[in-house]
């Protein structure tokens, strides 16, 4: 390995996820002498939330959510503290305040805190039978309790909704689904893409309920009682919030450490100290399309982001912008999202190619210059990783190959044509 002048020098991560795990792989690269010591609040080794739906339908088991191997601190020479809490960072005096009182000093510091659920701050969100879906203890309570219930709601129509709704249909339980907007996935996809998976998840056998928001929970009879703000009460044996999440920037807020959202870092995922980084779900760093800071909460961004902040912390000059990019499937239906998705964010041109009888709705959208700037793709989603790389290219694209694009046809002759510079707009 190539060591860059980093010798004894003590590296502290703060989070045991996507961003810590690509950080630590990275620098151990370029550094196989420095000191690596990984905080963790959970006790356990790295798991991967986008698994938990499986594991709450029992596709997988509980192992199978795990992404490192039982050997991975010992292989990657790491001195992990798990089941301890980071309370407090002192970027002056270099050091971190743990829930026991104890303080780990650093040279480098990354954060890589990631997410916690969005409370409501509803009256009764506390209630035995109310539940939210993040962590793997999370899906633990929901796999133990929803065997002794039949009805379950499910609150919140976005993709942590809907995976909650998903995975727990699969089990057998009468699920409704509560989105206070008009429509599935309002914050991702346009008007007639949603109508696509309202009426496949209504045929799956689920009920939602649109445009009604919930004002207080209460027990009653061994039942939740949902006030909702309509005046109308729904009952039902459990509940599980998917209202989305907020960034763990908790232990930053009496620092200096520059926070809006989320921790504000820049293309090196730096802070606005240069020993200091953040990663993953809690930094708001550069956006590719928008060229603003934003928090993009997706795997593939805490992997991208960890392993930028673990060269530089190396002593290397990497660099990373976010894009929104997430793929999944919803009810049996493939859906993949990235860059700027929304209908509100007013492209300049659009490509599209529908097939409703098939389930397929694709929509390109490209900016004034002809570069592919974001991309809604459901039931045909194979060449999600050509379109997330042409986006990242940002090459202006011919008229005739944006169709084609849209069209999936021949993705991979389009992305060799593209390379060879084929694409004058």
């Amino acid at each position: 390995m190539c060591h860059l002048g980093n010798e004894k020098k003590i590296n502290v991560i703060i989070g045991n996820s996507a961003a810590g795990v690509s950080a630590i792989k990275e620098i151990r690269n370029y550094d196989s002498q420095c000191s690596i010591i990984l905080i963790s609040k959970e006790d356990c080794k790295a798991y991967s939330p986008v698994l938990e739906p499986y594991y709450i339908a029992q596709k997988i088991d509980r192992c199978g959510m795990f992404f490192v191997d039982d050997n991975f601190f010992e292989d990657y020479n790491v001195s992990p503290l798990l089941g301890i809490k980071a309370i407090e960072v002192d970027p002056i005096a270099k050091q971190v305040k743990l829930e026991n009182g104890k303080y780990v000093q650093f040279d480098n510091l990354l954060i890589a805190t990631g997410s916690s659920p969005r409370r409501l701050g509803l009256e009764g969100e506390d209630l035995p039978g109310i539940f939210t879906l993040k962590s793997i203890s999370d899906s633990d309570r929901i796999l133990e309790y929803s065997a002794q219930v039949k009805d379950i709601v499910v609150i919140g129509g976005g993709f942590i909704g809907l995976h909650a709704a998903k995975a727990l249909h699969k089990t057998g339980r009468k699920i409704t689904l509560m989105e206070i907007s008009n429509k599935l996935l309002s914050q991702n996809i346009d008007e007639r893409c949603s109508s696509l998976f309202e009426d496949i998840i209504k045929k799956a056998g689920v009920s939602i309920i649109f445009g009604k928001g919930v004002k207080s929970f209460y027990r009653k009879n061994n039942r939740i009682k949902i006030q909702l703000n309509s005046g109308e009460t729904l009952d039902t044996e459990m509940v599980v919030m998917g209202t989305g999440v907020q960034p763990n920037i908790d232990l930053v807020k009496n620092s200096q450490i520059k926070t809006n959202r989320g921790i504000v870092v820049d293309e090196s995922m730096r802070t606005n100290f240069p020993n200091i980084f953040a990663a993953g779900d809690v930094a708001e760093g550069p956006n590719l399309i928008t060229a603003k800071n934003s928090i993009v909460p997706n795997w593939i961004n805490a992997c991208g982001q960890g392993t930028t902040a673990g060269s530089n912390m190396s002593g290397g000059f990497s660099t990373y912008q976010s894009l929104d990019e997430l793929a999944t499937n919803i009810f049996g239906l493939a859906i993949a999202v990235l860059g700027n998705s929304s209908p509100t964010d007013g492209f300049s041109d659009e490509s599209s190619y529908f097939n409703f009888a098939k389930g397929i709705y694709r929509k390109i959208h490209f900016n004034e210059k002809g570069e592919l700037d974001g991309a809604i793709l459901v039931g045909q989603a194979s060449d999600v990783g050509i379109i997330s790389n042409l986006i990242r290219r940002r090459v202006a694209i011919s008229r005739e190959l944006r169709d084609q694009i849209a069209c999936n046809i021949n993705p991979l002759s389009i992305w060799n044509y593209i390379n060879l510079g084929g694409y004058e707009a």
